[in-house]
């Protein structure tokens, strides 16, 4: 490869692999801070969720819990896809949507309820489970703190992808800018370096066919200036030798 290929491609190919080393970092990082940002307003929905429907639950009051998670459905319908609630026997009591697949909502058969909170994800799906515990006080069948069901939260990460999107849009318009700048350097340091480089190669090419009364004119930069100055005297130094070898000549003619 010649000069030119040389100075393009050690400018910008670090340019161009520090760049995408450093978006994918980002953006994976931010996919992950976003897919945590929806677990935690899941989880800020879904705990509150699960103690409301308490009441209903215990007094199997279905259109009570039915209101109260269809008016949380669609004040996160972005988010949210369904919302299920089951009894202890594991069996839906209401849910928010109808056609969504119960069956990924529900615990699986000879499974034991939840006594925690439990998030899985499912491809672009995030799943919440909580159980829903008696307070007390209002059944006199129940103890306090047993658990008479859960509830299911589905939540949609199309959005968190849609925005994972969008980052890696961003990311390859800078990476696009940053190889436009780093090409323009680039073609800076060709004009600086390889036009004096041509100049010079001329004038030796001229020098060798003996026109030695070229001299190459300029301020260079750097050590261009100091080869500059050294190909001159060298010019200046055959120039003289063949004089005096002309001079001899002729006196010994």
């Amino acid at each position: 490869y010649g000069l030119r290929a040389r100075v393009i491609t050690l400018t910008i190919a670090p340019t161009l692999i520090i760049g995408i080393l450093l978006s994918a970092y980002f953006i994976k990082n931010r996919y992950q801070e976003l897919e945590q940002q929806l677990s935690v307003a899941g989880q800020a929905i879904i705990e509150p969720l699960a103690i409301a429907s308490e009441i209903g639950l215990s007094n199997e009051s279905r259109e009570n819990v039915r209101r109260l998670i269809g008016h949380t459905h669609r004040q996160h319908s972005q988010y949210i896809r369904s919302i299920a609630v089951f009894s202890d026997q594991n069996d839906l009591f209401v849910t928010s949507n109808y056609h969504r697949n119960l069956d990924l909502m529900a615990i699986p058969d000879g499974d034991s309820l939840p006594d925690r909170l439990e998030i899985s994800r499912l491809q672009d799906t995030l799943l919440l489970r909580a159980p829903i515990r008696a307070i007390g006080g209002f059944n006199n069948n129940l103890t306090q703190d047993q658990t008479i069901g859960y509830i299911t939260m589905e939540m949609d990460l199309s959005t968190v992808k849609l925005k994972q999107y969008q980052e890696i849009i961003s990311a390859a318009v800078v990476l696009i800018l940053g190889v436009i700048l780093s090409g323009f350097f680039a073609y800076r340091l060709l004009l600086d370096v390889e036009t004096p480089i041509t100049q010079m190669i001329n004038m030796i090419d001229r020098i060798r066919r003996g026109h030695l009364d070229v001299r190459i004119e300029g301020k260079l930069l750097g050590e261009l200036d100091t080869l500059k100055n050294g190909i001159n005297a060298m010019a200046i130094s055959l120039s003289e030798y063949h004089l005096e070898m002309q001079q001899s000549i002729d006196q010994a003619t």
